[in-house]
């Protein structure tokens, strides 16, 4: 977390501290116990006193907000993503997970025009209709005579491939190195971002 960031929790704190300051000390209740703080002859003394008690309050919470983000990203490190322990064991480069990523992410239109077994032009006359009658674009496809069920099944299971089949699809990894990476169960992430196992 950056400086920047953890100035912006102390002010959106102090803030807090303020306007609920300001807005409860109008209640009968809340009165008596603001009245506790009016240690001092003045008033003036008295504000400064509150403020002063706003910014250690605030600096208390700014730090254990602090703490939390910290302690929340060290538990995802436990289980990191295939992906980014391929990368950083040099198994693949950070282009060729992008690219794959990007294969995974596609959708069933996608998948067949990109393959070309439709063209880009059915898919967008596909996906005016499938709007309109609410169906499964697999479905539109099929009825327009665009493509055939085998296609469609076909195209399904290429979007429900998991990140090592396609990289395995593309000879960017074996079954051996998949099998190292998922071994890495319980690492640490260095200040650069690289992925160690833990010494036991």
């Amino acid at each position: 977390m950056t400086s920047k960031t953890k100035s912006y929790i102390f002010i959106a704190f102090f803030s807090t501290c303020v306007v609920l300051f300001l807005l409860l000390s109008n209640f009968p209740v809340c009165c008596e116990f603001f009245n506790s703080f009016d240690i001092f002859g003045h008033a003036h003394d008295n504000f400064i006193f509150l403020m002063v008690a706003f910014v250690f309050s605030s600096y208390i919470m700014t730090e254990l907000a602090v703490y939390a983000c910290r302690f929340a990203s060290r538990m995802s490190w436990q289980t990191p993503k295939i992906g980014k322990i391929l990368v950083s064991q040099g198994y693949i480069t950070q282009d060729q997970l992008f690219q794959a990523l990007q294969e995974q992410s596609l959708r069933i239109g996608e998948v067949l025009v990109r393959e070309e077994r439709i063209t880009p032009r059915q898919l967008l006359h596909a996906l005016a209709i499938q709007k309109k009658k609410k169906y499964r674009l697999g479905e539109v496809l099929t009825e327009l005579g665009y493509s055939k069920e085998e296609d469609i099944r076909w195209a399904l299971q290429k979007t429900r491939r998991r990140l090592g089949k396609i990289l395995r699809e593309k000879n960017l990894v074996s079954d051996y190195d998949l099998t190292c990476a998922l071994t890495l169960k319980s690492c640490r992430i260095d200040d650069h971002g690289r992925i160690f196992a833990r010494e036991k």
